[in-house]
């Protein structure tokens, strides 16, 4: 059985005459050979193979020990023995107070997941992920009520859980947990997002620009599905959320007969929806506009982009801009315990601002720059948060697929839209485990690689595009993996000044010629690092690149402390500095901690 101590910590006071670097060295070697399986064989008769056993601190008083049992090459067993009896003592009290928290392996599991759906970081005490892993989340939300609205509460008041929770799994997972959340079969939930994103891609054909960001649109269709079906879970059903969801295009859709014969052939289940669409569309002439590039304003004001303000607009009992700042309390076991006595704490709150459409806007804009404040303020966290549409006349809402705050605008300086939060109150007191930590080797070799990219201009990512394949050209870097999960990602955001918080893909399309690039980089890194110079590239990310690490924050600066081994002495001849990073794109400086 595997059990997981957080940080321990051996307090020894010795006589002034002893050698205490000595004594230090002994009791490293005598907690490590005696303590530590003494510790292991009593924690497995405390805490069964399908529970989870929690304590918060255990502290065990030796009293002294002579110091000829501590020149011994093993520890005596009367010290053993006495270790033991201690450790039974205590545990018993705390096993019978308030310091212990004892719960199912699932849940414990399903917790993991939802703080990691919530900060795009696993908790400390996280084994391993797996298909198992993710079964038993499935299966502990499908049995549990409070855990199940605690989620809910999570995608409905938290975008970046909602994104990240769509960008980071497949369709099976995402039909799975609607299902669950509606307690509904949504067998045909993944051909209708298909359909869906056909439909969409169709339609940019009448319309310019395309009507969605960087991110792919269909997960963009699937964190509306995952805030339908969180919003309302029992009245939702798939024909309503279609209709409502193609209502924000209707503005957009084709009357002309052939037209309509041409989307209509692209799709199989959303047919019914679109002919109910075509026979309320508006008149022919207004829509001419839309596809007609040689229109001058005064001509684009006749389009009728009302009509999408009176669908957003019709219900006022709906969200207002989105909050993806706004967290679930993260004690997830207090707020468990409040559902299941019926109490909800996060809520949806109503609008305090009705949106509307400014005619004298270009209407070939992204739609989310035509929506403004009907104060005359134009929205400024529209870019970073997304927005959110009000209620088509029932409690289901969609919410607008065509900006989120993971989509950013590349004609705009990308350093505004970066996280303002600094590192010390987004890296949690835990710190953060990560893997491939010895990337911060790579540092002095970024700026050439990113800069013979054409991603840079004046040393700055000229947008967050380019910031996002950054991210993940360093995972390949360190890994040879294209793909990668974000809870893998945590280091190379902070060297990318990506926003720690924000929710990522699972993959990247690359060239083989950034490829390429790349792969000359750790060349370059081996042929200038004299004592690597017969080392092959794999070598390198085996003996170094891979090595894991944990995230903290000391004195206010984050800082990484890599795991070291015995071939670190090859450090000492590294040919430049590795103590301290800030590279020209970096907010915030990142210190170093290796051997």
């Amino acid at each position: 059985m595997r059990h997981v101590i957080k940080k321990q910590l051996i307090e020894l006071n010795v006589n002034a005459g002893l050698d205490a670097f000595r004594m230090q060295h002994l009791i490293s070697n005598h907690y490590n050979h005696k303590i530590l399986p003494a510790i292991e064989s009593i924690f497995n008769e405390y805490c069964r193979e399908d529970e989870v056993l929690k304590l918060d601190k255990l502290e065990i008083d030796l009293g002294e020990i002579p110091v000829t049992e501590m020149e011994e090459i093993y520890l005596s067993e009367n010290v053993v023995l006495k270790f033991k009896t201690k450790l039974r003592e205590k545990l018993a009290l705390v096993s019978a107070g308030t310091t212990v928290a004892r719960e199912s392996k699932e849940m414990n599991n399903c917790r993991q997941w939802i703080a990691y759906m919530q900060t795009g970081y696993l908790p400390w005490n996280t084994l391993e992920i797996n298909e198992v892993w993710h079964q038993q989340v499935l299966e502990t939300l499908a049995t549990d009520f409070a855990i199940i609205t605690l989620l809910r509460n999570l995608i409905l008041n938290n975008s970046f859980a909602r994104h990240r929770i769509a960008l980071q799994y497949p369709d099976a997972f995402l039909t799975k947990l609607v299902e669950i959340i509606t307690a509904k079969n949504q067998q045909q939930l993944p051909d209708i997002a298909a359909e869906l994103n056909t439909i969409i891609n169709v339609l940019n054909k009448y319309v310019k620009p395309p009507m969605y960001g960087r991110i792919a649109l269909i997960k963009e269709i699937w964190q509306q599905v995952l805030f339908a079906a969180a919003n309302d879970p029992g009245n939702f059903s798939i024909e309503t959320f279609v209709s409502k969801f193609l209502q924000i295009y209707t503005a957009s859709l084709p009357v002309e007969t052939f037209s309509q014969k041409d989307l209509l052939s692209q799709v199989t289940l959303l047919q019914p929806a679109l002919n109910t669409l075509f026979k309320e569309k508006t008149p022919i002439h207004f829509i001419k506009n839309l596809s007609t590039d040689s229109d001058d304003i005064s001509q684009k004001e006749n389009i009728p982009v009302i009509e999408k303000e009176k669908i957003f607009t019709e219900d006022t009992n709906e969200v207002g801009i989105n909050e993806p700042e706004k967290k679930i309390d993260g004690n997830l076991k207090n707020e468990a315990n409040n559902t299941k006595e019926g109490k909800i704490s996060a809520k949806i709150q109503p609008s305090q601002n009705k949106l509307s459409v400014d005619k004298e806007t270009d209407v070939h804009a992204p739609l989310a720059e035509r929506i403004r404040d009907k104060t005359g303020e134009d929205k400024i966290n529209i870019e970073r948060t997304g927005l959110t549409f009000e209620q088509v006349n029932d409690k289901q809402s969609i919410k607008s697929p065509v900006k989120s705050e993971a989509t950013f605008s590349g004609n705009k300086s990308t350093e505004e839209h970066i996280g303002n939060k600094p590192l010390n109150e987004l890296i949690p007191d835990d710190g953060i485990f990560i893997s491939h930590a010895g990337i911060v080797l790579s540092h002095p070799f970024l700026i050439h690689l990113f800069g013979r990219l054409h991603w840079l201009h004046n040393k700055k990512f000229v947008d967050e595009e380019k910031r996002e394949k950054a991210v993940f050209l360093l995972h390949y870097l360190a890994s040879g993996q294209l793909n990668a999960v974000e809870h893998s990602l945590v280091l190379y955001k902070i060297l990318c000044a990506y926003p720690l918080e924000m929710p990522m893909p699972v993959e990247v399309i690359f060239t083989e010629e950034e490829l390429t690039e790349a792969t000359d980089m750790l060349t370059a890194l081996i042929l200038q690092w004299s004592k690597l110079q017969n080392t092959s590239i794999e070598g390198l990310r085996d003996g170094f690149l891979q090595r894991k690490g944990k995230l903290f924050i000391k004195n206010t600066e984050a800082v990484v402390q890599v795991e070291t081994s015995a071939i670190d002495v090859l450090l000492d001849y590294l040919p430049w500095n590795l103590s301290l990073i800030k590279l020209p794109w970096m907010k915030e400086k990142l210190r170093i901690e290796w051997r």
